[in-house]
């Protein structure tokens, strides 16, 4: 009498690898998509850090300023600020250009600029300021922080308006776009300083 072997038919073999394959194609949807959703929130934080270090830029440049050089009240959006810490509004004469120390000391400026889709803050303690070229190196005396851009894509828009004397609102929106890399993101933020630091 021939003995009958156990085995898989064909049929059983098809239907287990099709179950098989339909295990691995949802466990590998499933690992990409919380690897996607993980990339999004590193995206969002970045950014979200970004804004922060512009806005408490901003807030301490202000604190301790007493005259706004630029922009000018009711200037037209620009993407230049710069704030003086110890100078006396008022000019000397009445020449815009000689202003002076309101108390014997040092005197501080902030410069904050635009450049190719990127944000500077140059510092530095020289009445007048030196000429300074945005996104170029600082000149002597003065230092270069970029606080924003230069990730691959990334775009930054900001203009500041004032519409005080004592008073700047500053609007900036940074993104990155969606690529093979990595997903997309951006924030915007709007800030109202006032010169020493009260915020409206």
């Amino acid at each position: 009498m021939a003995s009958k072997t156990a085995g898989f038919s064909l049929v059983e073999t098809l239907i287990a690898t099709l179950i098989l394959g339909l295990v691995f194609i949802s466990t590998f949807t499933l690992l990409s998509n919380v690897v996607r959703g993980q990339s999004t929130t590193m995206a969002q934080v970045a950014l979200d850090s970004q804004a922060n270090l512009i806005g408490q830029s901003l807030l301490r440049a202000c604190e301790t300023a007493t005259f706004i050089e630029v922009p000018t009240v009711d200037a037209p959006n620009i993407t230049t600020l710069r704030v003086w810490e110890n100078i006396n509004p008022m000019a000397d004469d009445g020449n815009p250009s000689m202003h002076s120390a309101i108390v014997p000391g040092p005197v501080a400026f902030s410069h904050f600029c635009v450049d190719n889709q990127q944000l500077f803050l140059y510092q530095g303690s020289s009445y007048p300021a030196p000429q300074i070229s945005c996104g170029g190196s600082p000149p002597g005396g003065v230092s270069r922080i970029r606080l924003s851009g230069g990730l691959p894509g990334q775009t930054m828009s900001s203009s500041f308006i004032r519409s005080s004397n004592s008073g700047v609102f500053f609007t900036y929106k940074i993104s990155v776009p969606e690529s093979i890399q990595g997903p997309g993101a951006s924030v915007s933020r709007e800030t109202a300083v006032n010169l020493q630091g009260s915020l409206e």
